[in-house]
Parts: structure tokens; C-alpha cells; sequence
């Protein structure tokens, strides 16, 4: 069975067995329904992680999606093969290796663990993938475009300059001939060739209207990926807002949307977009309460089985890239990340950021032909419908500490944490956010700061 067919979803129970599985096997996805687990709801990305280190050992090497399906949260974990199998399952100071047979997690006894090994080196790879779309050889040659963006940018990561060789050595030409990687990334091409499209659209309230009459700005940007990239974050920008506020004294900004995420979002939208056929078209839309990505193409590659909810939703995200050649690309001048831990960023982020609320977690959605990555207004205030039970304790929560102050008086953070049981990072947010609000007010220095009302 091939890594990407190799899915399981699961509820409960000791899934770190799965993880052991499938990491001494060919790779695999696992789903847990976040709701089902007894993972911490308020940073489960970083519980998946201290789990696996403490039940499988070695730690084998894995990527964490947190995705919403028809409402539902799901973490997706996609595990790659082993390079140093066995890999262990730890219970209660007992270590057992498990292999996958069908859909089940099968132990090995101890003295077959030599014999399954050599059986397993034997075997070798079980099977070549298809060459990607962007790695794939065009009719245009490499002397008829320039790539000036990328030789800059290039330089300015890694102080050196773009070597001719360069261009083969990342896949963006062959025996002087362009890619299609090379065709997407270089600043012009000649006719009738054709590059990628970002639409991007600033919107009045919450949905478009017909005939887009509720458009507040609206351009179509066409060309390399790497202007399309900076055209993007331009456009953000431009039609968001960043509020100010004095916190502990020092001046504070709070944007919109955080930078960082919206660039990473669409390189996210670049890597995993499909540019075959008519494709290679990318929006993005701003309204007044969240910033929408959205990508032609779901985030499996198209030979691949994809697997669906009763929706059509799809639920088993691909951890390879769509473009692989187009990633290393974007890796090399330091506009992306390692494999994986670009949306893992972009929740951390969001979760750094002092307004911060749990209606506030980024999500993507990846239906039949489309991804989106849907980024929140953080300083949006509106309560939405579907996060009213969370609205309220936030709600509730701000209430207690001002009741609190203005009954006990000036109190460090650690108290009103162990009132609210909240994490410490939490607290510190809401405590910044009724700071910049004038609700509250901070005395002294970091280490015995307290915080005391206003009214």
C-alpha cells in the first residue's frame, strides 16, 4: 500500500500505536476529531507533539494540520516513512513495535523484529511518484526570460549571486530549457505562454455582493510568483488597519492580520495551487471580519485517491507539495519554511498576538477543487453565530477580572490566572487587551507588575 493511500481516521483510543505503525511502515495519515480526544483544545498542535515524544520512540518525523470540517475540528497527521525503524510504542514503561496489515495496527514480537527488518530492507521502495507538474520540461528556452526578483531576493538570503548551474540545480530549467516552475517564477514569458493570477478584492461587510457592487478596491495582478507574492501582502496592507494603543507605558500595535501570516497563506496558495489547464488562479478577499485565500486546486495532487466527507469536503490534506520544485524555489530566497511548518506558524502566530481569541483560530477548508485559508480580523470585535459559547466566556472571563479588581484591589497576573484558570499567555492577552481598552491599568515592572481598575 502506497504512503498516500495508507489514512486512518480515529476517534480515540491509543493512536500513537498508529503513529509507531506508521512510521515502521510506508507513512500515513491519521485524523483525530479534536473533540473526542483529551488533547488541550487551547494549543492541541503543541499536545500532538509532546505526545508522540513521549509514546513513540525514535521520534519519527511528521507533519500537524488542524483542519474544520461541516464544523468539526480535526487533527491531521500525516507521518512520513521511517529512516531508522524500529519505531516504539511506549505504555507504561513497556516498548512494543507495530506494523500496519490492512487497516490495523499489528505488534511484532521482539525476537521477529530482526527478521521483519531484513524482510523490510529487501522490499525496498514500494513505488516511484509521478514527476509533479512544475518539474516538467517546456518547449521555451532559458535565455529567452530573466529573472531578476528572484536573483535579488536570492542574494539578499544568502549573499551570493544566482549561478547559471543555480537554475538547473533548483529545477527551474533542464538541458536549457524552462520548467514549468521556471515559466511561473521568472519575471516575464513569451507568448503564448502563460503565468499565474492573483485576484484580490477588499470588500464591505461580510460577503460579496452580486456583481461585486461592494468591491472597495479590486486588482488582478499577473506574472512571477514572487510579485505576485509582494503584490499580495501590498494589497493587505493597503486595506487593513493597524490600531494603536499605549500598553505598560510603551506604544502598541495591533494589525488587522498579522504580516507574517497572510505571506506565508499565499505562498501556502502558490505551492499547492494547480497551474494545469485553465488553473493558476489564486484570490484573495478581504471583508470586515476575515481575509480569505483561496487556491485553485485541493492540496492533493490529482493522481492521488482522495478521500471525502458525506459533504465532499476533502479530510486527507497530501503532506508532499503540489509543486515541489516551486517550494525549494520559494525556500532557497527564505520566503518559506521547512515542509509543514508553514500553517503550524501561522497558528502560533495568531495565538501570539494580544487579541487573540479562540474565535479567532485561523481554518482551512480544502473542498474538490479549491483550498482556502481563512484568516479572522483580530481586531474585529463582532461575535460571530457559530462561536457564541466561546463569545460568552470570553465575555464572562473579562467581567470576573474586573470584578475581581475592583474588590481586591492591585493583583499580579498569577492570581487572576489561577481565578480565570487560564494559561498564563492567555491571561497576559486579556490583561492587555483591558489595558489598551482603559478598563485597567499595569503598575510596575514585569516581574512584580500588578494590574489594578480605572473606574
Amino acid at each position: 500500500m502506497s504512503r498516500n493511500e495508507n489514512t486512518e481516521k480515529q476517534t480515540a483510543g491509543n493512536w500513537c500505536k498508529s503513529i509507531s505503525a506508521f512510521a515502521n511502515g510506508s507513512g500515513g495519515t491519521l485524523m483525530l476529531r479534536l473533540d473526542d480526544t483529551d488533547l488541550d483544545p487551547e494549543r492541541p498542535m503543541a499536545a500532538v507533539t509532546e505526545q508522540i515524544k513521549r509514546e513513540v520512540e525514535p521520534l519519527p518525523e511528521f507533519d500537524v494540520l488542524l483542519q474544520q470540517v461541516g464544523g468539526k475540528r480535526f487533527l491531521v497527521i500525516n507521518v512520513f516513512q521511517g529512516k531508522e525503524p524500529p519505531y516504539y510504542y511506549i505504555e507504561a514503561g513497556s516498548r512494543t513495535v507495530y506494523c500496519r496489515e490492512g487497516n490495523r495496527n499489528i505488534p511484532i514480537d521482539h525476537e521477529m523484529i530482526s527478521s521483519w527488518l531484513a524482510q523490510k530492507s529487501e522490499a525496498g521502495p514500494i513505488e516511484e511518484s509521478l514527476p509533479s507538474f512544475d518539474s516538467q520540461l517546456t518547449s521555451y528556452d532559458l535565455e529567452e526570460v530573466s529573472f531578476t526578483k528572484l536573483k535579488a531576493l536570492y542574494r539578499k538570503y544568502t549573499s551570493r549571486t544566482l549561478r547559471p548551474c543555480d537554475f538547473e540545480e533548483m529545477g527551474l530549467a533542464r538541458e536549457e530549457k524552462l520548467t514549468n516552475a521556471g515559466l511561473l517564477l521568472a519575471d516575464e514569458v513569451p507568448a503564448p505562454a502563460k503565468q499565474a493570477q492573483l485576484i484580490c478584492a477588499s470588500w464591505q461587510g461580510g460577503s460579496k455582493a452580486p456583481g461585486g457592487l461592494n468591491a472597495f478596491d479590486y486588482q488582478q495582478y499577473s506574472g512571477s510568483l514572487l510579485i505576485l507574492l509582494q503584490s499580495g501582502i501590498a494589497f493587505a496592507q493597503h486595506n487593513s488597519k493597524i490600531q494603536q494603543a499605549d500598553i505598560h507605558g510603551e506604544p502598541q500595535q495591533y494589525p488587522d492580520y498579522p504580516r507574517y501570516c497572510v505571506a506565508e497563506g499565499l505562498v501556502n496558495a502558490f505551492v499547492h495551487c494547480s497551474y494545469e489547464g485553465q488553473g493558476g488562479e489564486i484570490r484573495m478577499d478581504l471583508y470586515d471580519d476575515r481575509l480569505e485565500i483561496v487556491s485553485s486546486g485541493s492540496l492533493q495532487k490529482g493522481a492521488v485517491p482522495q478521500e471525502k466527507t458525506e459533504a465532499g469536503i476533502l479530510i486527507k490534506p497530501a503532506s508532499d507539495y503540489r509543486n515541489p520544485v516551486i517550494a525549494g524555489a520559494f525556500q532557497s530566497v527564505g520566503c518559506m519554511k521547512g515542509k509543514g511548518a508553514g500553517l503550524k506558524q501561522i497558528l502560533e502566530t495568531y495565538e501570539k498576538q494580544p487579541r487573540y481569541q479562540k474565535s479567532h483560530e485561523p481554518q482551512l477548508r480544502c473542498e474538490e477543487n479549491s483550498c482556502t485559508l481563512v484568516l479572522w480580523n483580530l481586531n474585529k470585535q463582532a461575535i460571530k453565530t457559530s462561536d457564541k459559547k466561546i463569545a460568552k466566556k470570553t465575555v464572562a472571563n473579562r467581567e470576573k477580572v474586573l470584578e475581581y479588581l475592583k474588590t481586591n484591589g492591585p493583583s499580579k497576573t498569577s492570581q487572576i490566572s489561577q481565578l480565570l484558570a487560564l494559561s498564563l499567555p492567555r491571561t497576559r492577552a486579556l490583561l492587555n487587551e483591558l489595558t489598551a481598552e482603559g478598563l485597567i491599568k499595569p503598575n510596575g515592572g514585569n516581574r512584580n507588575r500588578t494590574y489594578e481598575s480605572v473606574k
